[in-house]
């Protein structure tokens, strides 16, 4: 997949897009992606939940009970250009990272549930087997500023059971057959609520970091670094709203 996709609404979009094989319109369209991802034989635990507001602004709650570095916090990214981070600490020059870590597995999910189940989500009260093997293609997610590659071979087993006709909880076991990565463990559910979120432009800042998100360039001993990520603002906004109206340049 050779698409790079931008971090608001075109997250979702790119969780469609990696499933190009499947049907269309795509049947996995889901608006809420929560996900807890367990690596097989680590006790740790990654947890991102992925919301989607109507106007492409996003919130992303991330808990890590990571032994060296657990934390919990929340992401939002507003208008496509500002990061807002509050309870996480973001290392230096990869403050991106956590962000672009909730969008490729959402997408990874997104692409699981397409594969193994194309005609979309089991009947609200009904349960689904997962069982499905891919032999030839590879699964590629991406963001602009991170991307991954599953090889072939790979399989997915486990169950989607609808509890209602927007929600669909899951719990799979997905296994790349070759190379080093390890198999996982995800769980959750998937949604698509009548009331979606709102960020509104009243929301204080207050307690905020906010970041740009966008291309920038670095100098370095080895020269100009040009790269895609999200770097520390020193905006004065005090609301939502006033740093929608700011110009991100």
């Amino acid at each position: 997949m050779s698409k790079r996709f931008q971090l608001t609404a075109a997250v979702l979009i790119a969780c469609q897009a990696a499933c190009t094989e499947v049907s269309d319109p795509v049947p996995w369209q889901p608006s809420v992606i929560d996900i807890t991802k367990t690596v097989i034989g680590h006790p740790d635990q990654l947890f991102t939940k992925l919301e989607m507001a109507p106007n492409g602004d996003a919130r992303v709650t991330y808990e890590t009970t990571d032994g060296e570095s657990p934390q919990a916090g929340t992401i939002l990214v507003i208008s496509g250009r500002w990061m807002l981070v509050k309870g996480l600490n973001l290392e230096k020059g990869r403050e991106i990272d956590l962000l672009d870590i909730a969008s490729l597995n959402s997408q990874l999910l997104l692409t699981l549930l397409s594969k193994s189940l194309p005609n979309g989500p089991p009947a609200a009260g009904d349960a689904q087997e997962i069982s499905f093997t891919e032999e030839v293609e590879p699964i590629q997610v991406s963001t602009s500023s991170a991307s991954g590659v599953y090889p072939a071979p790979w399989s997915v087993t486990g169950n989607a059971r609808a509890l209602s006709n927007s929600t669909v909880t899951y719990s799979i076991d997905f296994n790349v057959k070759r190379g080093d990565v390890p198999t996982m463990h995800l769980e959750g559910a998937v949604s698509t609520p009548s009331a979606a979120i709102e960020l509104s432009d009243s929301m204080s800042l207050t307690g905020w970091t906010v970041y740009k998100i966008g291309p920038y360039e670095e100098q370095t001993s080895q020269g100009t670094v040009l790269d895609y990520g999200a770097k520390a603002s020193a905006v004065t906004a005090k609301t939502l709203g006033e740093l929608r109206a700011t110009d991100a340049s």
